[in-house]
């Protein structure tokens, strides 16, 4: 059975829809189920296996920390796992590694939030569910491989969240520049945006193994 559902566990409930409704935008295909409190996300972990990817808020109604965590862990020993969270225990990016879970704090601006989420959502078996739902024309990987190798790296950077400033700096070249190669990368992948590009690159980086050009 084909895991097409992403798991956010998340107390404030503004943050949380925000979020759903950016995943779903970039992925239609998922769907989202939201959870307040561990005792929820817990049982939804259960009630809806198989899930894609769980997106979890430390500090809960019924939870704190480093608990919540090992609580989401023991239940859920395999598939990807990203751990959201203004937490500022020192222990906690350790803790993350050790268990295998991406961490992204809650100051992280939006297109790293989500270039965070789509490359921890692409990572193992369950990069099948990005592919059925950001390869909705079947010629994602096609499209990918017609791209020319500067413009491949463009959207690797932007893939990894860099903004076009910053990928500009990186790969010595102008911004406007960077912005010819934008715009020919969405016409040539048949999106609308960076967000939908991103998620294309993620399925084929998914598919190849690789995470940068």
């Amino acid at each position: 059975m084909q895991a097409n559902r992403l798991l956010i566990i998340e107390d404030h409930p503004i943050l949380a829809d925000a979020l759903r409704i950016h995943v779903q935008q970039i992925l239609p295909l998922i769907e989202c189920l939201l959870a307040h409190d561990l005792a929820t996300g817990l049982q939804m972990l259960e009630q809806h296996a198989p899930i894609a990817m769980v997106v979890l808020d430390l500090n809960l109604p019924d939870s704190k920390g480093l608990d919540t965590l090992n609580a989401v862990c023991m239940q859920r020993a395999e598939g990807p796992l990203m751990v959201f969270s203004s937490d500022h225990d020192p222990l906690l990016p350790q803790a993350c590694l050790s268990n295998r879970v991406a961490y992204v704090p809650k100051s992280i601006e939006l297109p790293q939030l989500m270039s965070s989420l789509l490359q921890t959502l692409s990572k193992g078996e369950t990069s099948q569910a990005v592919q059925a739902c950001a390869s909705q024309e079947n010629a994602g990987d096609v499209q990918i491989g017609l791209l020319s190798k500067q413009q491949r790296l463009v959207l690797s950077h932007l893939a990894h969240g860099k903004s076009c400033a910053e990928t500009a700096v990186q790969m010595h070249i102008g911004e406007c520049t960077v912005r010819s190669h934008m715009h020919a990368i969405y016409q040539r992948l048949g999106v609308l945006n960076k967000s939908q590009a991103c998620a294309r690159y993620w399925v084929w980086a998914g598919q190849h193994g690789r995470s940068q050009d």
